[in-house]
């Protein structure tokens, strides 16, 4: 996805990370400083430098149809207790004043998500038919699926099928109506050419060998679905489905409604990135010639259009040679436990066919979205391999959509070490609003969080340790012929499009950041514009964030501290950004631009250096937690859109005014 400027073209490391404590590895690729790299930026009143900044371009090519780690948690308690666990929740529930919650975690083994769901929208199944695969069961003409029995002597047809291409079979007819349920029992299933129950396959398109569309449910309150057999005890093993003989998609979910797909590990068994060009190692790159043999590997997880209600929940999307999810065209989605990690492509993918469009609610929430633009390292070890960016004809996005509308909710979610940028939705401009509350961006090639139209940004940690991967990373065979790309779109850590086209002219409008805690060492922190389109009035409401930058120059791509806040409105001919900037701290940023405009924004870096604010400012191991007689305690203000609860889900205040930044310091 583009940056500010421009027009659109279109396993995870074991580190154990907390969402707000010190962010630390636990193992695997140490996280330290780098060495500076050149050309130098100019200061960011420069408008060239800021054309250098924001726009640079990323034109995705179309896709083709043809050693477990347990991390420790700390609360928030007054004593901080550490407390050992591999299942811990994010909190969601309401706040409470006098007992804190458990820090948000996430927890991710050497091969599966373990983090335990809050399993949602499971009523009785009262309806339909339900079937069941097992890997011990039989095909279709020796059993009739509906018996969660293995095949005997003794089970007749009342025995469950042996694979779930029995269910939706390549070139026949569905077995499943809508309404009902498949239940697919713990095990590997081949998604592709040589998967059973398959009639006109052939070698010369085996790309097109794949599972029929998913049956549309009969109504919302009566979805289709494909399950795992735990789905609704807490999925703590999930079957795996797995693609190969670059089969286009794993679960096909085109003009597919009502439907609710949970508990299930969807992967390939290559380590070839689809997006490696530069690549001439066979093992690397992903043979995509017609004709059978391509390997072991698969295009995309998920892909869908024209598709509404649906539940995507408690997945574990990684290794695919393109895109976890290539989606567009949906209407009230919800995503929850959903990881997408290592695609080669990227997480999500937002273009499919003519779609770009999103209408209704999605919403999204308990992700982690880590890692894509790499290759999953097979068999699994839980390291990147074979990342390519954009010098490698490569992409990377954590989630990235083109143009779209729609209300969009994300929450409790993580975007971290993807090799582009990590949330980007820059071309949310269609109409609709985006809500992000208690997310942490972290470690992204690109930019942190890059959002286009109203958005409404609380309660978020972005670290924009940009040039992480690139410097110092030591991923194998990435990008062997040019390198990778460190800090692109010079690591902005949070970039806004505040234009709205959905009337048919181009309006400006609203964004609100409130109570976040934001640093970063690339450019600007906060970079705000209107896509070089004219637009009237747009505005951005800055209250209670924290945003530091660093000094310390080693640690990225560009020498020279951060600057705050950049209005890229002032390279285009159109009105500028409306800024209203309150009770902000704003430390360590560049001298040409060293505070907000605005009332009470706390600026003093000689008096209140950074490490006196927050617990560790050093973006390789942030700690964003209030020190005690920090500046930020009691230093908030209430308003629009300050919320009433933390990071953590703590009630505010804490003392006697609610304190500045992502997290309150309990008193």
């Amino acid at each position: 996805m583009l940056a500010i400027l421009g027009t659109k073209k279109i396993r995870s490391i074991t580190y154990c990370y907390t969402l707000s404590v010190a962010i630390a590895g636990c193992g695997g690729i140490a996280n330290t400083a780098g060495d500076k790299l050149s050309p130098q930026l100019s200061d960011v009143t420069s408008s060239a430098s800021t054309v250098a900044k924001i726009a640079s371009l990323d034109q995705s090519p179309d896709i083709s149809t043809e050693s477990q780690t347990k991390s420790t948690v700390q609360t928030a308690s007054a004593a901080e207790a550490q407390v050992s666990t591999e299942n811990a929740l994010i909190n969601n529930e309401t706040a409470n004043p006098s007992k804190p919650s458990t820090i948000p975690t996430v927890v991710v083994d050497s091969v599966k998500l373990t983090t335990t769901p809050k399993l949602i929208n499971i009523p009785p199944n009262n309806y339909g038919t339900t079937y069941y695969v097992r890997t011990d069961g039989g095909d279709s003409t020796k059993c009739n699926g509906k018996f969660n029995i293995a095949l005997t002597d003794a089970s007749g047809v009342n025995c469950a099928w042996s694979h779930i291409s029995y269910a939706l079979p390549s070139g026949g007819a569905a077995r499943i109506s809508g309404g009902d349920t498949l239940v697919i029992g713990n095990g590997t299933y081949m998604i592709g050419y040589g998967m059973p129950g398959t009639n006109g396959c052939s070698t010369s398109y085996p790309y097109d060998c794949k599972l029929l569309p998913i049956p549309s449910g009969t109504s919302p309150t009566q979805p289709t679905r494909i399950v795992g057999a735990e789905f609704a005890s807490g999925c703590k093993n999930k079957p795996q489905l797995w693609g190969t003989e670059r089969v286009s998609s794993i679960l096909d979910l085109n003009n597919s409604n009502n439907v609710e797909i949970q508990c299930l590990e969807i992967t390939d068994h290559s380590n070839c990135n689809g997006w490696g060009a530069s690549y001439n190692d066979a093992t690397l790159y992903c043979r995509n010639t017609a004709k059978y043999p391509n390997g072991t590997y698969g295009d995309v997880g998920i892909v869908a259009s024209n598709s509404s209600n649906v539940l995507l929940q408690n997945l574990d999307i990684h290794g695919m040679a393109y895109y976890g999810i290539n989606a567009a065209g949906l209407t009230n989605w919800t995503m929850n436990y959903v990881r997408l990690a290592l695609n080669g492509g990227g997480g999500w993918g937002g273009t499919y066919g003519s779609f770009t469009q999103m209408y209704g609610t999605i919403t999204m929430s308990n992700m982690i979205v880590e890692w894509n633009g790499c290759s999953d390292n097979y068999p699994y070890s839980d390291t990147p391999y074979a990342c390519a960016d954009q010098n490698g004809a490569g992409y990377g996005d954590g989630i990235g959509l083109d143009r779209t509308g729609g209300d969009f909710i994300i929450t409790d979610s993580i975007f971290r070490n993807n090799i582009q940028d990590g949330l980007d939705m820059l071309y949310h401009t269609e109409g609709g609003s985006v809500i992000i509350n208690r997310v942490w961006a972290e470690g992204n090639m690109g930019n942190q969080l890059k959002v286009g139209g109203a958005v409404i940004l609380t309660n978020s940690v972005a670290v924009g340790n940009c040039s992480f991967i690139a410097k110092k990373a030591n991923i194998p065979h990435t990008s062997p012929s040019t390198g990778l790309m460190p800090c692109r779109a010079v690591g902005d850590t949070i970039a806004l499009a505040l234009i709205d086209r959905s009337s048919g002219t181009n309006r400006g409008t609203t964004g609100y950041l409130v109570n976040n805690t934001i640093t970063g060492g690339g450019n600007v922190m906060v970079v705000a514009g209107t896509t070089f389109e004219t637009t009237t009035n747009p505005s951005l409401h800055m209250i209670n964030n924290i945003l530091l930058g660093n000094d310390q120059n080693s640690s990225y791509a560009y020498p020279g501290d951060t600057a705050a806040y950049y209005d890229a409105t002032t390279d285009v001919p159109t009105l500028p950004i409306i800024l209203t900037a309150l009770n902000n701290i704003v430390n360590t940023t560049r001298t040409s631009s060293p505070c907000l405009p605005g009332q009470s924004n706390i600026c003093k870096p000689g008096i209140y250096p950074s490490t006196s604010i927050v617990s560790n400012p050093n973006p390789n191991s942030f700690d964003p937690r209030l020190k005690p007689g920090s500046i930020a305690v009691n230093s908030g203000i209430t308003g629009v859109n300050v919320p009433a609860s933390d990071f953590l889900n703590i009630s505010r205040p804490q003392g006697s005014s609610i304190d500045i930044g992502a997290l309150e310091l309990l008193q």
